[in-house]
């Protein structure tokens, strides 16, 4: 009779019949078999929960402690909120920068963002010296984790219907920074708000100064300008005036010459008559002056006449006689001036005079300042004035207003609860794997001893 094969497989294992294990079974090693039988490897799976628990123990132990070695840190978050115009002070008592509370916050916020501003703030604080304590980072490596954790945002609300492309109104900042020391870093935000606006503040009046300086320097510049142009004009009207001046009396005297030579040659030619007359008169023999009535021998009273100079031209100049054509001669030939026969020459000479002693150069030359005939510089020099009193330094000012004090949050950033679940559910992977390779390496041994059983015939 022949026996039934009776088969019992599972991969990697043992085949074997366990109910007909007498002389005549054969069992021979079937490496074709790959057949899993979950509920073997279940049951195998529940033989190792004492390595599974240790695994998972030793899990929920690391988890607990590293809950608390990691640091939990909290985030500290304050709100700063543009001025209102009461609020931004005495700064409206200047016109040489238009702050309005848009641009103050602006400029409040550059500072928040600057480097140099947050290097200060990080010196200054009790949270550096609490992070440097029983550390191995260099100063300049936890001044980068901390500026790595502080964040400068707009604060975004829900009542903001924006676009795609729209950005936030920019009417409040968040500050906020990520510290295992809340307190700290909440005295730090409160430390770089004020740094921020203190440095915004002096920025802001170093910019005020230098507008001021550079826009009264300009003033005086204009002033100065006009002054020496209104000089330069008043010496070069001068100039003008004594050069047109020599030009005239250079032709006053010009024509007094001429006038002087033309009496000169008058006299001259007036001598060379008279000593004709002269002669004539000593060749006649006339002593006395006569006239035509006087050469008539039935007049019975001759009468003696002077008509030298006279208008009757019609009687020969040398009937005037030797006595007086000798002295008229005397006369001219011992003039040694001419001038008083000028005619009109006193005339000359005063308008020579006047314009030696021009009143308007004169005038001009004594002229001591000319600013008060330039336009406008009167209302330069209140400008000046104005500007020179306007103030660089404000008190009650404010760039920024915060709205929300810091404010640490009451959740930390790491949970512990969330690192022990972790930790105990990776860990259980962990159990798991382990556990399985414990199987396939008992199942690898047994592998060899494996059968499947056959009856002989």
């Amino acid at each position: 009779m022949e026996n039934k094969k009776i088969l019992e497989s599972y991969s990697g294992g043992r085949i074997r019949s366990p109910e007909h294990e007498s002389e005549n079974v054969v069992y021979v090693t079937d490496p074709s078999v790959d057949e899993i039988d979950l509920g073997a490897l279940v049951r195998n799976l529940f033989a190792e929960w004492k390595a599974i628990l240790l695994v998972m123990i030793i899990g929920l132990v690391l988890s607990v402690v590293g809950s608390y070695v990691l640091t939990r840190s909290h985030t500290v978050e304050a709100v700063v909120r543009l001025p209102s115009a009461n609020e931004l002070g005495d700064i409206h008592d200047q016109n040489l920068i238009e702050i309005s509370p848009d641009k103050a916050l602006t400029l409040f916020v550059d500072q928040l963002n600057s480097p140099d501003n947050q290097v200060k703030v990080f010196e200054k604080s009790e949270l550096f010296e609490e992070l440097s304590e029983d550390s191995l980072l260099t100063p300049a490596q936890i001044f980068s984790d901390v500026r790595s954790k502080l964040s400068v945002n707009r604060v975004k609300h829900d009542y903001y219907e924006l676009e795609k492309d729209e950005k936030t109104p920019f009417k409040e900042v968040s500050v906020a920074l990520v510290s295992s020391e809340p307190q700290l870093a909440a005295d730090y935000i409160r430390l770089f708000i004020n740094q921020a606006e203190e440095m915004a503040l002096a920025e802001l009046f170093n910019d005020i100064a230098v507008i001021k300086d550079n826009r009264i320097q300009k003033i005086k510049e204009q002033l100065e300008s006009l002054t020496l142009a209104a000089d330069a004009s008043r010496q070069a009207q001068i100039a003008r005036l004594e050069e047109k001046n020599q030009e005239s009396i250079a032709g006053l005297q010009m024509q007094i010459e001429l006038e002087i030579s033309t009496a000169k040659k008058n006299r001259e030619n007036q001598m060379i008559r008279v000593k004709e007359a002269l002669t004539t008169a000593e060749a006649l023999n006339i002593v006395d002056p006569v006239t035509w009535d006087d050469l008539r021998t039935k007049r019975i009273n001759p009468q003696i006449t002077n008509e030298f100079g006279g208008t009757d031209k019609s009687i020969p100049h040398y009937f005037q006689g030797t006595r007086i054509l000798s002295a008229e001669l005397n006369r001219l030939t011992s003039r040694l001036d001419d001038r008083p026969f000028i005619k009109d020459l006193t005339g000359l000479e005063k308008q020579i005079e006047a314009l030696v002693n021009d009143p308007k150069i004169a005038a001009l030359k004594a002229r001591k300042d000319d600013t008060i005939y330039i336009e406008k510089f009167d209302e330069m020099q209140r400008k000046l004035s104005e500007l020179i009193q306007t103030p660089i330094q404000f008190n009650n000012v404010h760039l920024a207003v915060v709205s929300q004090q810091p404010v640490v949050s009451p959740k930390p950033t790491r949970n512990p609860y969330t690192i022990i679940i972790v930790g105990l559910f990776l860990s259980g992977i962990l159990a798991l794997f382990i556990a399985l390779i414990r199987i396939s390496l008992l199942r690898k041994d047994d592998s060899s001893t494996s059968e499947i059983p056959l009856n002989k015939t």
